[in-house]
């Protein structure tokens, strides 16, 4: 396949940072409109697996992953495959307790619970995910549709069951499922109209382990245009046990430049739309996946690009937290491949690690603080490049993060304008070396937006300056 040729110049994702909650007044204006408020951030992360944490090598990786990258969800997959427990074991309908103690001590299980409780350890609780194929005892005719929901459910909550009581690990978030729209090897093959039993019965398995405090993410699909939402909106007796609906996007590239993409509506907008109208309508939306398909590593600029015009994308569309597809570059166990999709560049000889130009196009809708509880507000004009949308979160009585002080969503003075001739526009963006970052432009005026109640810290403006995107060629 022909690869497609970036400018350098290509320009991706600049940030206004404001740390003072104010805005200079001179200049071209961009409105900020706190009195049309929309979704909350529930966070931003990476989705990451433990082999290679290598007694504790992997530990500089998440220290910048949490410290720098500002990465607050992450998606865990211990084992790769959903196939750990030998179906021949179970007797009369359960795994031996001795059965469990041998599989959940081995290495592979001690270096996921050192990986998570290290996570545990930096204040953050990651949430458990269940990929790959299962065993055929398990599958109808086809070999990958699963049957047998009780037996995967007990596999999956025994898991969690020794996390919390014998390793103390700190979680109250599961996906049993992966990409169940595929199949092998990506998850089960789980139709819309058999997923609301195999949930069922998770649910059912982690009551009985005495696990009612965790939730359930469903169903990770591939696309949100399976619109699995469709099979649980009448059942609203789990709506109290699913928080969020979640799903995955990709892309080479191929979704087009254009505005008309951007203002679209997408397949999660019209998710989100029906959860909204259903009992569920408490319930967020996530992209448990984003990322770009591109592995050819001749391409870095346009993929950090491309990546985060999609989950602005999305973010507009009212989804609530994105999470990158993947953490660092590593073996996939459930397709037998070593993968380049990571934020970091591994090196698997010397096992050192890099952070490439994805990594800082993704810093800046992360660390640049599209937090928990920012609520996203509109922005205007909305209609010309560059691309942007803006966020605001209650002002603390002391440090602009207070829980208690949310009423200030739709105050009195709802707007404030600044000058869009402040942005940043620099060209040479996505270095490779971690010392840098993309060019941010910092405010130091002291005017703000109902500086009593709101403290608009961030504006993220996605830059898409014909002159400036990836030049295709085929």
């Amino acid at each position: 396949m022909p690869l497609r040729r970036v400018r350098s110049s290509c320009l991706a994702l600049v940030v206004l940072l404001l740390p003072e909650c104010g805005f200079p007044q001179h200049g071209k204006q961009l409105t900020m409109d706190a009195a049309k408020a929309y979704q909350t951030i529930d966070g931003f992360g990476v989705n990451i697996t433990p082999a290679q944490w290598r007694n504790g090598a992997l530990k500089p990786v998440l220290d910048q992953l949490v410290d720098d990258l500002g990465a607050t969800l992450f998606r865990f997959d211990c084992f790769g495959k959903a196939d750990w427990l030998d179906p021949a074991r179970r007797e009369n309908g359960n795994f031996p307790e001795s059965y469990l103690r041998e599989v959940y001590t081995k290495p592979v299980f001690a270096d996921a619970w050192q990986t998570f409780r290290y996570l545990n350890s930096k204040n953050i609780e990651p949430f458990f995910n269940v990929s790959g194929g299962i065993p055929a005892a398990w599958a109808g005719p086809d070999g990958q549709s699963l049957v047998d929901y009780d037996a995967y459910a007990e596999m999956v909550v025994s898991m969690l069951a020794w996390a919390r009581n014998q390793e103390h690990l700190r979680f109250h978030l599961l996906g049993p499922f992966n990409e169940t729209d595929l199949g092998f090897p990506e998850g089960p093959r789980i139709p819309p109209s058999a997923a609301l039993a195999a949930t069922k019965a998770i649910v059912a398995r982690l009551d009985q382990a005495g696990l009612s405090d965790v939730n359930l993410m469903v169903m990770d699909s591939s696309n949100a245009g399976t619109h699995y939402e469709d099979a649980f909106v009448e059942a609203p007796e789990m709506a109290g046990r699913i928080p969020i609906f979640s799903s995955h996007t990709y892309g080479d590239g191929g979704e087009g430049d254009g505005l008309s993409w951007y203002r679209g509506k997408s397949e999660f907008a019209k998710s989100i739309e029906t959860i909204d109208k259903s009992p569920f309508k408490k319930s967020a939306f996530w992209v448990s996946e984003y990322g770009d398909l591109d592995q050819s590593d001749e391409i870095e600029f346009a993929v950090g690009w491309r990546s985060d015009r999609r989950i602005l994308k999305l973010l507009k569309d009212g989804v609530r937290a994105g999470l990158v597809w993947d953490a660092f570059d590593n073996f996939h166990e459930h397709d037998a491949a070593w993968a380049s999709y990571g934020l970091f560049l591994t090196d698997h000889v010397h096992w050192q690690y890099e952070p490439k130009s994805r990594y800082f196009a993704a810093k800046q809708s992360t660390r640049a603080r599209c937090e928990r509880r920012f609520r996203r507000v509109a922005c205007s004009p909305e209609e010309h490049a560059p691309r942007r949308i803006c966020f605001a979160r209650p002002k603390r009585l002391h440090d602009c993060r207070d829980e208690h002080r949310r009423t200030g969503h739709r105050t009195a003075h709802p707007t404030e304008e600044f000058p869009q001739g402040s942005i940043s526009q620099a060209a040479s963006l996505f270095p490779h070396k971690p010392a840098r970052e993309l060019p941010s432009r910092y405010i130091d005026q002291n005017r703000g937006l109902d500086s009593d109640r709101y403290c608009p810290t961030e504006l993220h403006l996605h830059a898409d300056y014909p002159a400036l995107n990836p030049e295709r060629q085929d």
